[in-house]
Parts: structure tokens; C-alpha cells; sequence
């Protein structure tokens, strides 16, 4: 019997103590998954009024989400993708990418898949004002379905999508609200709560100090006035110091290097948004040069792989391609990476647009 209640007692321990964890990571939210604690609706408001841009603690779907309903023929392009065409900057003056744009707007976010490219795409057909261009950052797993669930914020839009297409691609919401009730007792998560209550870190939309460089970040991340993107001081000084540090460089490369319907439905909303007389073009972002110091590793087949199906669709549909995953092509070095997959702007200045 005692034995019993120990286990019974030592079970209701454990379920209170992972209850206290989730709602805590709950209430703090570091990284506005779960709150709504900014007003997206101001946003692009106060971010292109802004002098340096915005600190932001919130999720940058919502984020992007609220830029993209502005008046877009203002920029000469928009920029859609993943966190690799993040750092991609007017302001920082990304090279030949400014010259072709001038004034742009960055609608990248983080783990960017085929269904965030469908979803910020039908934003931009909808909006009254259209820009003129579009550049549409290809990532390894772009032209997969399902590689992240946090598109599933905004999976009215991707339906929406797939009615204009008649595609019908059935998905299951339970994956992704399994996958936010899972991360409330996550350690990492409970560890990035308690960084946040202890590092002084912003809640809501706040504006930089003026202790805030390019080069150096902030303390936490900053979205500058085209969308792009700053990375927190942390994370650079992380960088630099993890150089030459090897890793098994595989995020999301795994399985199929692609899917047919998935380069279907690509090409189709490339179509769908020159119907719509905006010019689309693709940009590829180079891994570090780290990555291919081995032989022919399964990364590096991969990558292979998906940039010769993007360069065979798009010369089939006459769509111009820039950059490469190759970083010899583009003669970008280790110290020019923030890891091994997230060019840094230097690298960045030499994707040439401009042709």
C-alpha cells in the first residue's frame, strides 16, 4: 500500500511540476507563441517610421504577416522565403539584390517552407496595391510539403491558396497544436523564459538603444524598416566563435530531396503571381564552404540534387535564378557565415541581381 502511494505521490510531483514548468513557459512566452502581445496592426506603421527598426518578442509570422497587408507598391520587391534570405537588406545595402530593387521589403521567416511561399503569396495577389516584383528565396526543403508546422498559423490562407490552384493537399492541424503544447515543457524553452525575465528583454514593440550596430546586434534580435533582419548580440558573439566548429549541417535534409507535386505547386504559384503582372524571380543563399570539406557526403547529394530540379523547372519556365547553395560559386568564406547555412551580409553582396 505505501508503495502505491509513493508512486501515486511521486506521479502527482512530477504532473505538478511539469504543470508550474508549461505555465510558466505559458506566461512568459519569449517568444510570442502563444500570447498576442503585440498590435500587429500598428506595426508597419511603426516600423517604417522607425529610424533603426523594431525589437520585437513575438512570433514573425504574425509579424510578416501584418508588412504584407501594407501598401506594397511602395518596394520594388518582396522578398519571401526562410530565415536564409532574412538578413537581405536595402537598408544594409545587400549588394546587387538593391540595385535591382531599390526600396524592399523582406517577408522572410523563420523555417520558411512551401506553405508560408503559398500563403504570404495569396496575401500579395489579394492586396490592392501589388509590387512589382517578387523574389522567392529556394531552400533545400522548399519544394517538400510538411517541413514546418508553424505555417499551420495561418492555414485559412494556404487552403485559400490551394482552392485558387485546385490543388487539395490534405494536412492535420494536430501536429502543429501537439507540437505547442509539447514545447511548453520543453527545457529549452523553460531556459530561453528565464533568460528573458533575467536579460532584460522587451515586451511588446519596443525601439533599439543606441548602443544597437549592424555589425554587433542588440540584445535581442531586430527587425529593421524593409523587414530584414539583425540578430541578437548573442548569437553573432556565438558565431564567431564557433567558426570553425563542425556540425551535422542536416537541418530538414532528410528523406526525399523533393516531391513532384511539391515543384507542381511551386511553378503554379509562380504562375498564379505573373498573372497577377509581378515579375518573379528566385534566389538561392549558399551553405558555409565547411560543409563540403568531406566528400560526397548525403548533405551535399542532396543539395545537388535540389539545385538541379530548381535550375531544370526554371529554365523550363524561363525563371531566372540567382546565387547558388555552392558557396565557391559566389566565393563566400567561413568567417562570412553566422553558422553553416545563414550567410552573413557580406556573403549576401555577392549574389548579383543585377543581370
Amino acid at each position: 500500500m505505501n508503495a502505491k502511494r509513493w508512486v501515486s505521490t511521486k506521479i502527482l510531483l512530477v504532473f505538478l511540476f511539469l504543470l508550474i514548468i508549461g505555465c510558466f513557459n505559458y506566461v512568459v512566452d519569449p517568444n510570442g507563441v502563444y500570447s498576442n502581445r503585440n498590435n500587429y496592426e500598428i506595426f508597419p506603421e511603426k516600423l517604417f517610421s522607425s529610424k533603426h527598426g523594431l525589437v520585437l518578442s513575438g512570433n514573425d509570422r504574425n509579424l510578416k504577416f501584418a508588412l504584407a497587408q501594407s501598401d506594397l507598391s511602395n518596394f520594388g520587391c518582396v522578398i519571401l522565403g526562410s530565415s536564409h534570405v532574412m538578413s537581405i537588406s536595402s537598408v544594409r545595402n545587400t549588394g546587387g539584390i538593391r540595385s535591382k530593387c531599390g526600396r524592399l521589403l523582406n517577408l522572410g521567416v523563420s523555417g520558411g517552407s512551401i506553405e508560408d511561399i503559398a500563403i504570404f503569396s495569396y496575401r500579395i495577389i489579394n492586396n490592392k496595391n501589388k509590387p512589382k516584383s517578387v523574389l522567392i528565396g529556394v531552400d533545400p526543403w522548399t519544394l517538400k510539403f510538411g517541413m514546418d508546422s508553424r505555417y499551420k498559423v495561418y492555414k485559412f490562407y494556404f487552403e485559400e491558396m490551394q482552392n485558387l490552384l485546385g490543388f487539395d493537399l490534405k494536412s492535420s492541424s494536430s501536429s502543429y497544436f501537439y507540437g505547442l503544447a509539447k514545447n511548453l515543457i520543453n527545457k529549452e524553452y523553460f531556459i530561453t523564459s528565464l533568460r528573458f525575465l533575467n536579460g532584460g528583454k522587451s515586451v511588446g514593440v519596443s525601439y533599439p538603444h543606441s548602443s544597437f550596430t549592424y555589425e554587433n546586434g542588440y540584445v535581442e534580435r531586430v527587425v529593421l524598416p524593409d523587414g530584414s533582419l539583425v540578430y541578437s548580440n548573442d548569437y553573432i558573439e556565438y558565431a564567431k566563435k564557433n567558426i570553425s566548429k563542425k556540425g551535422k549541417y542536416s537541418y530538414k535534409l532528410n528523406r526525399d530531396a523533393y516531391h513532384r507535386s511539391a515543384v507542381s505547386f511551386f511553378i503554379q504559384v509562380v504562375e498564379l503571381l505573373r498573372k497577377n503582372n509581378i515579375e518573379v524571380e528566385l534566389i538561392m543563399t549558399p551553405y558555409a564552404p565547411k560543409v563540403f570539406l568531406e566528400d560526397e557526403t548525403k548533405v551535399v547529394s542532396y543539395l545537388k540534387v535540389v539545385d538541379r530540379v530548381v535550375r531544370d523547372f526554371s529554365l523550363r519556365n524561363n525563371l531566372k535564378v540567382y546565387g547558388s547553395f555552392f558557396p565557391s560559386v559566389m566565393g563566400c568564406e567561413n568567417y562570412e557565415f553566422y553558422d553553416y547555412m545563414h550567410p552573413m551580409n557580406e556573403c549576401l553582396n555577392r549574389i548579383d541581381i543585377s543581370r
